[in-house]
This record gives structure tokens, sequence and C-alpha cells, in this order.
């Protein structure tokens, strides 16, 4: 039991990192939109069905500045980046497919103006686990 707290605990103060909450490392404002929506586009799914894959490639092909701070958030439950396409700048979340980060990543929903659900077409188990 006592593991497991301080396994949620390590969930929350990277969460925190990652989303900018209050005792975090400072991370880029993005221009609010309608309510609490400050996100663009969140990557949601199962763990290893290339959520992280694509957004590098996403980051590789139109803002290759930005991937030596995307290489250094690649392993927090949820990953923030601003991500400049053309004249536009999209913030995107990078969520974990990790069991017990699922409830931080729902609560996120909210927030996020899509939610992609990235599934691995030759594994069922990632498409029951996205559904």
């Amino acid at each position: 039991q006592k593991a497991e707290s301080r396994y949620q605990q390590l969930l929350q103060n990277t969460a925190m990192q990652s989303t900018g909450m209050p005792g975090a490392a400072p991370r880029a404002q993005t221009k609010r939109q309608t309510g609490q929506r400050n996100v663009f586009i969140q990557l949601a799914g199962a763990q290893s069905t290339g959520k992280t894959s694509l957004l590098e490639s996403l980051i590789s092909e139109y803002d290759p500045q930005q991937l030596p701070k995307f290489n250094e958030q690649k392993t927090n439950f949820l990953a923030h980046h601003q991500v400049k396409v053309g004249e536009k700048t999209i913030a995107v979340l990078d969520c974990s497919g990790n069991s017990r980060a699922a409830h931080l990543v729902k609560e996120r929903f909210n927030r996020s103006l899509w939610v992609f659900i990235v599934y691995d077409l030759a594994k069922k188990e990632s498409l029951d686990y996205a559904l």
C-alpha cells in the first residue's frame, strides 16, 4: 500500500510538472480557448500504440526546433507541446497509456478541443483499452 501511495504521488508530480500546476517548473503560456479548454489536441490510447511517435513525426516535419524539448518530456505521463504548423501554433497533450495514469488522462478531456484516440489495428486489446 505504501508503494502504491508513492506511485500515485509520482503520477501527480509528473502531471504537475507537465501541466504547469503550482510548484511545477514554468512552461510557455498558451492563449486560452473558450472556458477551460487550453489544449487543441489530446493524444490518448493504450501503451505502445504510437501516440508519441505520431507527435514526434509532426514536430520533426513542422517545428524541428521543438525536438529537444519534446525528447526531454517524452517520458512524462502528460506532456504538453507547442507545435508551430505554418503560421499557427497548436497545443498538443501527449498522454501516457499507463493504466495507472488513466484518471489523469480522462480529467484532461474537458480541456481539449479534440481528443484523438490512437490504437493498434493489429492488437484488439489496444482498441478495447481505448473504448
